[in-house]
């Protein structure tokens, strides 16, 4: 069974937690100072290593000529006291496509039961109040382009309409990203934890 259904409702309501004093890498963190939802995403050390390696972020290199993309895994949680939704990324399962170019990655139905199988390995042993959820999804800018939602981006953040799902538009050659949430894309703050 899959957590996460193309335009279906998710199986899940975020458990209400309130924000923890959570340590993070300010170097890291999302680029805007302002910012127009509350919703926040939290990405863990670990799941930043997993990305970083995966897009290559900071390398000068040959693969950073394409874009790279796939899901975002974690835990969606609700601020009770202050009444805003939070996610924190625990991992990362990339997208493998078959059609791929400088400024575009087409994720197929192939790619998407690809990932969502790997979520449902990710989470076979698992109890209930263990599993994790697709909290969204990253894709990255290549080159020299800024990180912003381009029309196609806005079309794929539709399939996260949730308040506790993102995207994050990541540049790994500039070492920039920015976090959007709800399927309007609003920008929202974006952390990297140590």
């Amino acid at each position: 069974m899959y957590f996460f259904h193309i335009n279906k409702t998710i199986l899940h309501e975020p458990k209400e937690q309130d924000i923890l004093n959570f340590e993070t890498l300010d170097r890291f963190n999302s680029l805007n100072s302002t910012y127009s939802c509350s919703s926040r995403i939290y990405i863990s050390a670990m799941a930043r290593k997993q990305l970083f390696k995966e897009i290559n972020w900071g390398a000068k290199i040959a693969t950073n000529a394409y874009e790279e993309g796939g899901l975002l895994i974690g835990k969606p949680y609700l601020n009770s006291s202050e009444r805003f939704y939070y996610s924190i990324v625990t991992s990362i399962i990339p997208a493998v496509v078959k059609e791929d170019s400088i400024n575009e990655k087409k994720y197929g139905f192939d790619s998407w039961q690809v990932m969502l199988s790997k979520l449902d390995i990710y989470n076979k042993n698992k109890t209930v109040a263990n599993k994790e959820y697709v909290v969204g999804w990253y894709h990255t800018h290549k080159g020299i382009r800024s990180v912003y939602m381009s029309e196609k981006d806005m079309d794929m953040q539709k399939m996260f309409p949730l308040p506790w799902q993102f995207g994050i538009v990541l540049n790994p050659k500039k070492q920039i990203w920015k976090a959007f949430n709800g399927k309007k894309a609003h920008e929202c703050q974006g952390f990297v934890l140590k």
